[in-house]
């Protein structure tokens, strides 16, 4: 019988990646029909009226008679909250290859995670404490200063702070609050009903200020062993947390990486995690030789599987589709038609209306010019750059996926690329635009 996936809160990267026969194979694929920017605009917005499909008993159920109606033999979900979770209650429910319900929650939970990893690996947890923002006491707080803060329930990047001292934590816990109700329900309600953790996600978490190169350790877990695919370094805005660019491979020592992958085996071998892709974000110190935990994804970024390709051969993709049908991944190296690719992102720091985005034509022209490139486009004509969900401190607008020789020729083709979309701006303030070719 001919297996048939279904793709759980797919977004538009899941559906442009599947589209290719060199990925999904003679593998038939379905996409669970949901709005992927429904949590950014509730974000992005405050919002906290109406939610619609916030009802995670309803969603459950419509999945499972879409399963049963339409002969899916397995899911698979690249969404972190809520697909990896209706991923594997549904897998649980039909006796699909996929993880259990409790690990996925145990790394989503923040708090719980951490508390986790300084059982499982102890060397690689940085300092940590729990933040009630309803009974915050300034006095009782012992971590040292600077702290980064960041609610239980992530979500990209918001409401993550570094902190600097007690005064600006109580101020930041003070007016900020928690998470809106509507993004946590559905996060409570699987808590509540398919997991041991006592604890909502209406909490932050603070954690010890770490320093050095940033990473994403990706791989998969297959019958409890643990397999690493790929090494992608974080670079950053100098002097910013917002990032830059992310370049594969990882320029970090071959022994460091080899512990990383140490790491990444013992934890989530240790919370049973099994039978699916990983993410999970890292920072080595050079100066201490210290590798530390940043959080813990579990499933794998969407955004880096071409760069596998583009460098060695084989797309995330696929991978994750011969987990979730049984079969033994092949990890071609050094196959693809590059030495080096780059995920660069589109961002400003300063918030802008929207006045031009590039056209279908202009996006062909520079898919012309650039061989491989991937372009993905976050905004909208007539829109705020702030209207999208975005990290509080810049303004992502696109990424573009890059293949080159190195470094500098994919700097190059991310410049001409800029040049040719030409995206145009205008200040929130005045009527002067501004072109994002500058």
């Amino acid at each position: 019988m001919k297996q048939k996936i279904l793709v759980i809160c797919p977004t538009k990267r899941d559906r442009c990646e599947l589209s290719s026969p060199q990925v999904i194979g003679d593998i038939a694929i379905e996409f669970h029909d949901y709005d992927e920017t429904s949590f950014e605009r509730v974000l992005a917005r405050n919002y906290d009226g109406e939610f619609e499909k916030s009802n995670p008993a309803l969603i459950i159920n419509q999945l499972l008679e879409f399963c049963d109606n339409n002969a899916i033999t397995g899911v698979l979900s690249s969404d972190d909250y809520p697909g990896s979770i209706y991923a594997s209650i549904i897998a649980q429910n039909k006796k699909f290859i996929a993880p259990s319900s409790a690990p996925i929650l145990e790394c989503q939970h923040k708090y719980y995670a951490r508390c986790l990893q300084a059982k499982l690996v102890p060397e690689a947890t940085p300092a940590f404490e729990l933040i009630n923002p309803n009974s915050f006491d300034p006095k009782t707080f012992s971590l040292p200063f600077p702290v980064f803060v960041k609610p239980v329930k992530a979500y990209f990047s918001f409401l993550a702070n570094k902190i600097e001292t007690v005064s600006e934590l109580s101020n930041f816990v003070t007016k900020t609050g928690s998470m809106p109700t509507q993004f946590l329900y559905q996060f409570n309600w699987f808590l509540q009903n398919y997991s041991t953790i006592d604890m909502s996600g209406d909490y932050f978490i603070a954690e010890g200020f770490l320093h050095g190169q940033q990473v994403n350790v990706e791989g998969f877990v297959q019958d409890n062993a643990c397999h690493v695919i790929g090494i992608t370094d974080s670079i950053m805005f100098p002097g910013t947390i917002s990032f830059s660019r992310f370049e594969y491979p990882s320029a970090l020592p071959e022994g460091v990486q080899q512990r990383m992958a140490d790491i990444a085996s013992r934890f989530l071998t240790g919370i049973n995690f099994n039978n699916s892709l990983f993410n999970i974000e890292m920072m080595y110190n050079p100066v201490t030789d210290e590798i530390h935990i940043i959080e813990v994804n579990p499933r794998f970024s969407s955004q880096f599987a071409d760069l596998y390709e583009k460098v060695e051969g084989f797309n995330a993709y696929r991978v994750a589709l011969d987990v979730a049908t049984g079969k033994q991944p092949i990890l071609p190296r050094a196959k693809g038609n590059y030495a080096m690719a780059a995920s660069c992102v589109l961002r400003i720091f300063e918030n802008k209306k929207v006045v031009k985005v590039p056209s279908s034509e202009s996006i062909e022209k520079v898919k012309e010019a650039i061989p491989d490139i991937r372009i993905y486009i976050y905004t909208s004509e007539g829109e705020l750059l702030s209207d999208q969900l975005q990290d509080g401190k810049s303004y992502r607008y696109g990424l573009m996926n890059i293949g080159g020789r190195d470094r500098q020729e994919i700097i190059e083709k991310f410049e001409l690329a800029k040049r040719m979309l030409r995206f145009k701006f205008q200040d929130t303030l005045s009527n002067s635009c501004t072109s994002s070719s500058k």
